[in-house]
Parts: C-alpha cells; structure tokens; sequence
C-alpha cells in the first residue's frame, strides 16, 4: 500500500473509530480513556513506521559508502597499476637511448 493510500487509511480509521467511541453508549470517563489510548496507539505506530524509514535509510547510507569506498580503492590500484606500465615504458625508453 502506498504513504497515500495507508495515511488515508488510517486517518479513516481514527474517524471511524473516534465516532463509533463517541456514539457507543459507555460513560464519558471510559470514552475519553478509549479516545487517550487509541491516540497513544496511533501515536506509537507512527513512531514505529518513522523508525523504520530512518533504519531504512541509514542502511541505503551506509550501502552508498560502502560502494564509494569500494570505486575509490579499484581507481587506486588502477591508478598504481598504469603508473607501473608508465614507469616500465619509461624505463623501457631510456635503455634504447
């Protein structure tokens, strides 16, 4: 489901909720802690989901350095290897002249 369809989801949800609580024949004390605690569970299922991205993205984080550092040690010891040809042609070179 996507962010659109699940936060409608659940803002329908909380609506649905909170008039079925407020139309329930119960007392005003009882539904008023039942409005509290659906609020708090909200509250915690949201703070669940944003954890989820941020481990989420900590982890395509550290992915993206793990691969930079990977691409810059292979253009290091490319860079070494064609230094070594240079310096063999090089050397090459002055032993003709």
């Amino acid at each position: 489901m996507s962010e659109g369809k699940t936060s409608s989801f659940i803002l329908g949800s909380l609506i649905g909720f909170g008039l079925g609580v407020l139309f329930a024949p119960d007392k005003g004390s009882n539904t008023r802690k039942k409005i509290v605690q659906s609020f708090e569970d909200e509250k915690e299922e949201w703070k669940d989901k944003v954890q989820g991205l941020m481990d989420n993205l900590v982890s395509h984080l550290e992915q993206g350095t793990a691969s930079a550092k990977d691409l810059n040690n292979k253009a290091h010891d490319h860079t070494q290897e064609l230094i070594e040809e240079l310096e063999r042609k090089l050397a090459a070179l002055k032993s003709k002249s």
